[in-house]
């Protein structure tokens, strides 16, 4: 009797180890062959993620040549990586950011900086400031921010003759601001009776403009004058 119990007992553990070594080959085959090639085959995938393309210090507004739209590898990328480069743009950096570095809503502060500013950023433009020679060159001190203006460079030859180009790239160009020779905005000091200097003699008109407009007003800045011209308001 107790000889039949033993090997019952004998049987039920084999019985026990046969079913769990069962179990131990049908994991390690269901890891081997379904798992193992799935976390391979997501890690050679990629998604398109936006990146630094250079350092971005804390507090810097954040323009397009700091951003750069990259292929990374989506295996463990972090959930809220940005996908467009207008949603950084304009933006402030929350943090330093460095080059290679993901963007994400943590590292960007979307409310910073100037509205306005940041919707001229959004926009691919530029803010690019003009020296005025003369008020004459300056529309004799009626310009006002939002007006769409005309560049005119003006030459001199070497024979002391002037030439006048009318670049087709600077034809409309909208003021942002417009300063005196103290560096105040002439809309504030034509509303403000405190201690302005109340000089009303544009010295300096800041410009919004693309790229290649930037390019163009540097070129006639250095080579030659600049000559403003009122095309509407």
């Amino acid at each position: 009797m107790k000889k039949s119990i033993v090997n019952q007992g004998r049987t039920r553990k084999q019985a026990i180890r046969y079913i769990l070594g069962v179990l131990i080959i049908l994991v390690s085959l269901f890891i081997s062959f379904m798992l193992i090639p799935q976390l391979y085959a997501r890690q050679g995938d990629v998604v398109t993620a936006l990146t630094a393309n250079t350092v971005i210090p804390k507090g810097k507004i954040i323009e397009s040549s700091d951003l750069l739209m990259k292929e990374v590898g989506a295996y463990n990328i972090i959930p809220d990586y940005i996908t467009e480069i207008s949603v950084a743009l304009g933006a402030t950096a929350a943090v330093d950011i460095l080059p290679g570095d993901i963007i994400t809503p943590s590292k960007i502060d979307p409310a910073a900086g100037d509205p306005y500013l940041n919707a001229i950023a959004k926009e691919g433009n530029k803010l690019i400031s003009v020296s005025i020679n003369t008020n004459a060159a300056g529309v004799g001190g009626n310009l006002l921010p939002g007006d769409i203006v005309r560049l005119y460079f003006v030459y001199e030859d070497e024979d002391g003759k002037s030439r006048i180009l009318a670049p087709f790239e600077l034809k409309e160009l909208k003021v942002y601001s417009i300063s005196n020779s103290s560096n105040e905005e002439l809309d504030r000091v034509k509303d403000d009776n405190s201690s302005l200097s109340r000089n009303m003699v544009v010295d300096t008109v800041t410009l919004i403009a693309s790229d290649i407009q930037v390019m163009r007003i540097l070129e006639g800045e250095y080579e030659g004058k600049i000559h403003l011209a009122l095309v509407r308001r």
